[in-house]
């Protein structure tokens, strides 16, 4: 499977002409021409193309370090959630020039960060081999380039940017190998072809039909966790559609830390810091519906763990 990263729109038309499954576009500062626009994700994603968003600024931004990490994730997250992307997308910060073994501790302080705002599982690193081995070596998710690496590829690497280039639809991309694609941690995937039976589609709130819910208390007490098992998301044979998931609270603010588990994902996807506010409505985490094929979630109370809590999972059926 091959994807495309480039810096302009391209018809979605031709990006599957062209035989891509994913595309890597930027976030950065705010107006800069590169970067992904709400209606190009739309439509990328009504086309069925898997989006991985890259965040980047200068070449070396990432040697801020720690504090540079925090400021850009902030910056980052923000833009993601302007285009609707769900708060389970990941960002991948570009190390975009050959970082000495001096100034690699440098990137990986600014990937923990970035990890500090963003949560670990949402925070990925471009770079060559040098950076790559040690942001995998610090539990990061790596997209690797052939540029700075010598000849090699680490094996842990869930995409390689191959040095290839094409023109598709009048712009240049960079040809880039996907090997795992449910580690990308990317918005509208899994981009892949139908298997047989095809799924069911996405719902809309057009079509949606029979809904479901189910609700329950969250566990008090100090480091409860409380496991729900929601139906497969758009995904199997019995033919859900959209699932929801949200948190209330009463005579208090709650602190959770929230974890899904999606099928075929390497890891859990997790949301560290979940306020539930009781003076406001029920707090969706992922600000949406939840993943196409989640399979779990787990619920571990932080602070005030005993204020009553309660969450909902609601599920259209087609």
């Amino acid at each position: 499977m091959i994807g495309f990263d480039y810096t302009d729109r391209i018809d979605p038309a031709a990006l599957k002409a062209a035989g891509c499954s994913v595309v890597f576009r930027y976030l950065s500062v705010p107006g800069w021409p590169k970067n992904l626009t709400a209606s190009e994700a739309q439509e990328l994603l009504a086309a069925r193309i898997a989006i991985v968003l890259n965040f980047e600024t200068t070449a070396d931004f990432m040697l801020g370090g720690y504090s540079a990490g925090q400021s850009c994730a902030r910056s980052a997250r923000a833009q993601a959630n302007a285009l609707g992307a769900p708060r389970t997308a990941r960002i991948f910060y570009s190390a975009d020039f050959d970082a000495s073994a001096g100034q690699s501790p440098a990137v990986v302080d600014f990937l923990r960060g970035a990890a500090s705002v963003d949560g670990p599982a949402e925070v990925g690193d471009y770079a060559g081999l040098r950076v790559v081995t040690a942001a995998d070596a610090a539990g990061f998710t790596a997209w690797q380039t052939v540029a700075w690496s010598g000849g090699q590829w680490d094996p842990r690497a869930v995409a390689r940017q191959t040095g290839e280039q094409r023109y598709v639809g009048g712009i240049q991309v960079d040809v880039n190998e996907i090997i795992n694609l449910a580690g990308l941690g990317a918005w509208g995937g899994p981009a892949m072809p139908d298997p047989a039976p095809s799924p069911p589609t996405p719902t809309t709130v057009e079509d949606d039909d029979m809904p479901a819910f189910v609700t329950g208390e969250i566990t008090p007490g100090p480091g409860a966790v409380t496991m729900a098992c929601p139906p497969p998301a758009n995904l199997g044979s019995a033919g859900w559609g959209n699932v929801w998931f949200s948190l209330g609270s009463d005579f208090g603010d709650a602190h959770v830390r929230v974890a899904i588990r999606v099928h075929g994902d390497a890891s859990w996807r997790v949301i560290d810091d979940v306020l539930v506010s009781a003076k406001d409505d029920r707090v969706n985490p992922f600000g949406g519906p939840l993943p196409t094929g989640v399979q779990k979630i787990s619920v571990t109370r932080g602070a005030n763990p005993d204020v009553p809590l309660a969450y909902l999972i609601e599920a259209a059926h087609r």
